[in-house]
């Protein structure tokens, strides 16, 4: 075994004395807990804020459809206005074009 090989079997031996240390004594465990907490949270919000768009988005999508309805609604009622003109004009039309065949 060389010089080398020696030096990092050391450094390993003392990483996982350090590692077996922290587990033994809770830090680890309390670290990784914490960071657990913070990733929740993190996400949390996230999933807070994305449905709070999402709902954003459906009341403009409802609002933007109630909307359209109206337009709808206003534009058939010019329709159905315009069609009844054009009925009570062809009835005129109709009752001239009698009175003049009549003679």
């Amino acid at each position: 075994m060389d010089h080398c090989d020696y030096n990092t079997l050391e450094c390993r031996l003392k990483a996982a004395k350090k590692r077996i240390s922290e587990l033994e004594s809770g830090e680890k465990y309390r670290e990784l807990q914490t960071l657990r907490q913070k990733d929740a949270a993190y996400y949390n919000r996230a999933i807070k804020d994305e449905k709070r768009k999402a709902e954003a988005a459906h009341a403009e999508t409802k609002r933007v459809r109630e909307i359209w309805s109206g337009i709808v609604d206003d534009l058939d009622a010019e329709y159905q206005e315009k069609l009844a003109d054009a009925a009570r004009a062809l009835e005129k039309m109709e009752e001239r074009a009698l009175l003049f065949t009549v003679f």
